[in-house]
């Protein structure tokens, strides 16, 4: 979910027009920052033809009533436009974001016109191809907590199960499963993309 001034709107999305038939898309630049920054993206129009590079974000939007800023620099406007983003996409972009150098992306919530359905419709069908084009797909499953770690530690050891003995089994951590469980509950496992982003994607 993304909010921004009407003023805003019409002048960041209307200076990049997309043009169906040529299977143009936007993409992200996300400038490089420090961690207490505000997120800081310039937004470009380009063509899938072109084999562009860059990432693609898989992720859950979260709640769209707790929102945070990011500034998106419009180039043919010269001008900063305001938008709030929901609180789990401005920290996967504030996580995503390097130091030292610009990152490239494609994120739903800000390179369709969520307000514009006719472009939201002809984006559709070229969201698997926008995926599978990815040089990377990144998952954001949230911001990590102490059983996310420690879940994600315990799936690195999965592969000691694959022809367990009896001796392995009773070795078994049942509080590293828990932990498992509570991470796979993670609101982006039940959203029904997840399928073919996962799946295309490098």
């Amino acid at each position: 979910m993304v909010s921004i001034t009407i003023d805003d709107h019409d002048r960041l999305y209307g200076s990049l027009p997309l043009n169906p038939p040529s299977n143009e898309i936007r993409l992200l630049r996300i400038l490089p920052g420090q961690d207490d920054q505000m997120v800081v993206c310039t937004l470009k129009s380009v063509s899938l033809d072109d084999e562009p590079f860059y990432e693609a974000l898989s992720y859950h939007w979260g709640d769209p009533g707790i929102c945070r800023p990011v500034i998106v620099y419009s180039e043919k406007e010269q001008r900063n436009c305001m938008l709030d983003v929901t609180r789990n996409l401005e920290a996967a972009l504030r996580h995503l974001r390097f130091p030292g150098h610009s990152r490239t992306i494609w994120i739903d919530a800000i390179c369709i016109n969520q307000r514009d359905l006719d472009e939201k419709f002809s984006q559709i069908p070229l969201m698997r191809k926008i995926y599978a084009l990815a040089t990377e797909v990144i998952v954001w499953l949230g911001e990590s907590d102490q059983d996310s770690k420690m879940a994600m530690d315990h799936v690195r050891g999965l592969t000691f199960f694959l022809n367990p003995t009896r001796e392995m089994l009773h070795a078994y951590d049942f509080v590293a499963h828990r932990q498992l469980l509570s991470f796979i509950r993670k609101s982006w496992w039940e959203r029904a993309w997840i399928i073919q982003e996962a799946t295309v994607g490098k």
